[in-house]
């Protein structure tokens, strides 16, 4: 009866356990941040008709905001 009472479980798979558990509340707290940055890359019109697709023209808002030649920032 004592064997039972102290034995403990294997300390390594409770510190896998903890590990994937903060990975997991990490990228659930992040998620809604890397949303956000890639739809900043949108429209309004694109957020509200498509919001799960990423096209090629729609990083054509940022480079509006900042156009970049040779290497040098032109505002």
């Amino acid at each position: 009866m004592n064997d039972i009472v102290g034995k403990r479980s294997n300390p390594f798979i409770g510190a896998i356990g903890m590990h994937l558990l903060a990975y997991a509340v990490t990228f659930i707290v992040m998620l809604p941040f890397l949303w956000m940055i890639l739809l900043s890359f949108k429209t309004n019109d694109g957020i509200l008709n498509e919001p799960f697709t990423l096209d090629a023209k729609s990083g054509q808002l940022h480079s509006r905001l900042v156009n970049v030649k040779d290497g040098n920032v032109v505002r």
